[in-house]
């Protein structure tokens, strides 16, 4: 007899990662979850730019050194989170800003800011795909414009 097990789909849209750790989402996963890259493909959308206004959380900051670069990217991570097996999709493009600011007169902080358009997380434990995307939100402060919950069917 066979039975079939839903797949649970998360898609994050407009996702915004900020980290003074980590350049990226798929690198905090890689090395804070173990999570192991299966797939990867990044096109360079637009060269580095230099000339762009800051976020405003930076306005009463010294800006010692920015940057920021557009790309297109398909990229696929696989791990466990609560023992559950989850597939974590990087698609479309992302932006990538990276901020060096005076602290204070001795300390000099590096920050990156990702944007990305699309996240998408899969995995057949719907408890397992909630609980990673809300560890990530608090951990974090990750956060994105809207989120779409989908099932699929597949036979075992």
């Amino acid at each position: 007899m066979s039975g079939s097990k839903e797949k649970v789909i998360l898609s994050l849209r407009n996702v915004v990662f900020t980290s003074d750790e980590k350049k990226s989402l798929e690198e905090f996963l890689t090395e804070k979850y173990g999570f192991k890259k299966r797939e990867e493909a990044i096109s360079d959308l637009t060269g580095l730019e230099s000339e762009f206004e800051p976020p405003a959380q930076f306005k009463n900051l010294k800006i010692l050194e920015k940057g920021r670069r557009k790309t297109s990217c398909t990229i696929l991570l696989t791990g466990q989170y609560l023992e559950e097996n989850l597939t974590v999709y990087f698609l479309g493009e992302v932006m990538r800003e990276k901020y060096t600011v005076q602290i204070s007169e001795t300390e000099k902080k590096t920050i990156h800011i990702n944007e990305y358009q699309m996240i998408r997380i899969e995995g057949f434990s719907g408890k397992a795909v909630q609980e990673f995307t809300e560890h990530l939100r608090v951990q974090l402060g990750l956060s994105w414009e809207s989120m779409d919950w989908s099932f699929h069917k597949e036979a075992e």
